[in-house]
């Protein structure tokens, strides 16, 4: 992947995050109500707070994150 692929790529997640409700944070990341989307630079996980520690869900390297038809991120299966 080129640094533009990757560039498009994750111009195109952050708007589909943003549409379906995700907020991005001062950091980088998006959040939900107690779920987080840490991005990195060449993989993102997403997470969920528990007990004051994020616990890993699901993580992928940018490459093998989809954007469905309907508009919605798939990591490893996993919708957001």
């Amino acid at each position: 992947m080129t640094k533009r692929q990757r560039l498009d790529l994750l111009d195109d997640i952050d708007k589909a995050l943003t549409k379906n409700g995700w907020d991005k944070d001062s950091y980088g990341h998006y959040r939900n109500n107690d779920y987080r989307i840490k991005m990195q630079k060449t993989s993102m996980r997403y997470e969920f707070r528990n007990s004051g520690r994020w616990v890993n869900i699901v993580s992928d390297y940018h490459k093998n994150v989809i954007i469905s038809d309907a508009g919605n991120v798939v990591i490893k299966g996993k919708v957001l």
